[in-house]
């Protein structure tokens, strides 16, 4: 006897499988890895380029170079 198995399963897993194997998303992850400040930092830099307008982005910008320069 066979049993069921239901195909969203199926699809899950293999989803789940495209994506781990994919060059991008092992890519990403690796430099998520080995360095997440710098990737979290670099990841908001781009969701405020989206967001916020030209002038206010260059502003985002020059707040975090002062920033970075108080760190150092």
């Amino acid at each position: 006897m066979t049993k069921y198995v239901d195909p969203k399963l199926i699809k899950q897993e293999l989803s789940k499988i495209r994506k781990s194997k994919h060059f991008g998303y092992q890519r990403v992850k690796l430099k998520a890895i080995k360095n997440p400040t710098t990737f979290a930092r670099h990841r908001n830099i781009e969701l405020n380029r989206k967001n916020l307008s030209n002038d206010r982005f260059m502003q985002y910008l020059r707040d975090i170079s002062k920033e970075s320069q108080k760190n150092d």
